[in-house]
């Protein structure tokens, strides 16, 4: 039931501008000026893969509003359903690795046993 609640409100989800093409090939690469600074160390040089997992977002801000849920993108921001995390990031509902796409993985919520989401590689359990 809170799943389904969860990919609810997200569909509720209006738009905004797209983020850069990923896998950006240029080393330390600044993410764009309408996205916010990375909220944690592990996403430095990140700006989310091409389902938008990883992107850095805001409570509230909507940076995840573009991803559209129900063709498997990141279109919901972490700190918007935990104020438990320090890693501010695009995310999606997941069952296994693949369904984050490249460079993430499938990552229990501790505070959630049972619930998995998306998150960048590299900030797992943070």
């Amino acid at each position: 039931m809170n799943q389904l609640i969860f990919a609810l409100a997200l569909v509720a989800a209006g738009a905004c501008i797209p983020p850069p093409p990923p896998d950006n090939p240029i080393p330390d690469a600044e993410c764009p000026d309408f996205l916010p600074p990375p909220s944690n160390p592990c996403l430095e040089g990140q700006c989310g893969n091409s389902a938008g997992v990883g992107q850095p977002c805001t409570k509230g801000g909507g940076e995840c509003d573009v991803f559209d849920l129900l063709a498997g993108e990141a279109g919901v921001c972490t700190v918007d359903f935990s104020d438990n995390t320090d890693v501010h990031i695009c995310s999606r509902l997941c069952d296994v690795d693949e369904d984050c796409g490249e460079g993430a993985i499938c990552f229990e919520n501790p505070d959630s046993p049972g619930q998995f989401g998306c998150v960048t590689k590299g900030c797992e359990g943070l």
